[in-house]
């Protein structure tokens, strides 16, 4: 899953930890009982970790299943075969990492682009493209190819980061402590632009057609058009505050708020799509999840909603769900409590 549900395959894996220390590791589900369900063990892997060493968060980007452990070190596995393909530290123990992002078709010189190439662009036209991961920490960004793990770029920041960042493969997009946002220009290593969002940004600000989204503590909702200048295009002003994980794409920006509302706004102007926003019975903190046509979110101390992405009403609900895991051949199978 990427930041829509993959209607494909369901790959299921279990990590064999070595190093993990004297915590009990949960057993895997037996074959038989997914079998009942229609599933299947796809593949497994032992991955061998250093001393103390553990896997802590798991992230499922397009072809890849990144592991981060405690010792900060990011390990990237084959989604489809279970194959280590590499393995990069990416900051010092215990210095908080946030969460990866996919650029495709990334042009990039293995060094900053000097004055020479600036006024001479050139130089750098015979680069050969290549697929990159992208994963800042508090005070930098390292740019790698996703492929092998090649560093092209590790960028220090003139501020404190706050948040996952977004990428267009031009430019690298991430918030701060003190509510700003800003474009840094991957080829340069350079800040070019930032803007107020007036408040702390903690929400994944999100990237999609050419506009940047931020999302702030104080329930504000931007839209920033970003290019070698950013201007805001539009601002909408919510009655809670995005606290989870929001999901744009041309279809909608769809919102899980504190208020107990998904709100659902038109990309391009920001109007309401809905009627009014879903109302639950609970606060929103979980990522939505999106497929075709329905938006999966867990409300806090309620339930689990499938809501019809088109018009916003409820297309069932399930008291104990939590996630869904994957959806095969129409059948939407649940995480529950």
């Amino acid at each position: 899953m990427r930041e829509s549900i993959k209607l494909a395959v369901i790959v299921l894996v279990c990590l064999t930890v070595a190093g993990c220390g004297p915590k009990k590791k949960p057993e895997p589900v037996h074959p038989d009982v997914l079998a009942k369900a229609g599933l299947q063990y796809y593949w497994k892997l032992s991955m061998k970790l250093e001393e103390g060493e553990a896997v802590e968060r798991v992230f499922r980007l397009d072809e890849n299943l990144y592991c981060l452990t405690n010792q900060s070190r990011l390990i990237a596995l084959d989604a489809a075969r279970g194959l280590v393909k590499w393995s990069v530290s990416v900051a010092r123990s215990g210095q908080t990492v946030f969460a990866p992002t996919h650029a495709d078709k990334v042009v990039l010189p293995e060094k900053v682009v000097g004055i020479k190439e600036i006024l001479s662009p050139g130089t750098i036209e015979n680069l050969k493209p290549f697929d990159a991961v992208l994963i800042n920490t508090l005070s930098y960004v390292l740019v790698l190819d996703r492929s092998t793990g090649k560093q092209y770029r590790k960028m220090p920041f003139d501020f404190v980061a706050n948040t996952d960042g977004a990428s267009d493969g031009v430019y690298f997009f991430v918030g701060s402590t003190k509510g700003q946002y800003y474009g840094i220009r991957l080829r340069e290593a350079a800040k070019m632009w930032w803007l107020s969002a007036g408040n702390v940004i903690t929400a994944a600000i999100k990237y999609s057609n050419g506009r940047v989204y931020v999302a702030d503590e104080g329930g504000t909702f931007i839209a920033t058009t970003v290019a070698e200048r950013a201007e805001k295009a539009w601002t909408r002003k919510l009655t809670g505050v995005v606290r989870g994980q929001f999901h744009v794409d041309e279809r909608g920006c769809f919102l899980p708020c504190d208020d107990n509302r998904m709100y659902a706004l038109d990309p391009i102007k920001g109007r309401e799509l809905w009627d009014q926003p879903f109302i639950c019975h609970g606060p929103l903190l979980d990522p939505v999840q999106v497929a075709p046509s329905t938006l999966f979110q867990f409300a806090q101390g309620d339930k689990f909603y499938a809501i019809n992405l088109l018009t916003g009403k409820e297309r069932w609900s399930k008291p104990d769900g939590r996630k869904v895991l994957a959806i095969l051949d129409g059948e939407v199978y649940l995480l529950n409590s």
